[in-house]
């Protein structure tokens, strides 16, 4: 009774692994799979290129470049946008950084990365625009982010990686 009881439980953990692969094999969609984002994002990025991540999912994938940056032997630099709201004290230092970071650096040495549900793109026109509140109560402000795409370096169902043509970057009060 025991081993079958084992055997039961075997099977039903195994199942969820054996579906999930299923999907992933058979369907056109193109899923999230880190070595195959890891791949694709970074034979595009080039030295002295700066990774934007506005999405925790990046951040395994990616590790070695904050690790590399961190310990100053890295010619790309990665950050992390805005990572959580608990940060409320740095959020000023983390908005002025960002916006001086953008309108200093060129923007074709830029590579943005998003999770599609929280932005605005058009394919048409190959602009995303999108935005996010600061947490400061007091300044109720948002900040914009509006991308002219020049090249999509990688696109799943979920998430979006791209290198601009231009960007413009503001901070506006939130409409009332």
């Amino acid at each position: 009774l025991h081993k079958f009881i084992l055997g039961v439980l075997l099977i039903l953990t195994s199942t969820e692994f054996l579906v999930h692969g299923t999907k992933y094999m058979l369907s056109s969609k193109k899923y999230f799979y880190s070595p195959r984002v890891y791949s694709e994002v970074t034979k595009e990025l080039k030295q002295g290129d700066n990774f934007f991540i506005r999405t925790n999912k990046f951040i395994a994938p990616f590790s070695g470049l904050f690790d590399d940056q961190f310990g100053n032997d890295s010619d790309i630099n990665v950050y992390h946008v805005f990572p959580n709201r608990y940060l409320k004290n740095l959020e000023k230092g983390m908005i002025m950084f960002l916006m001086n970071k953008v309108k200093e650096l060129p923007h074709d040495k830029i590579v943005w990365a998003y999770t599609k549900k929280n932005i605005d793109f058009n394919r048409i026109k190959m602009e995303i625009r999108s935005s996010f509140y600061t947490i400061d109560t007091e300044q109720k402000k948002r900040i914009y982010v509006n991308i002219k795409v020049k090249n999509i370096i990688y696109e799943d169902s979920y998430y979006l990686v791209v290198r601009p043509q231009s960007i413009n970057i503001n901070l506006s009060p939130l409409d009332s």
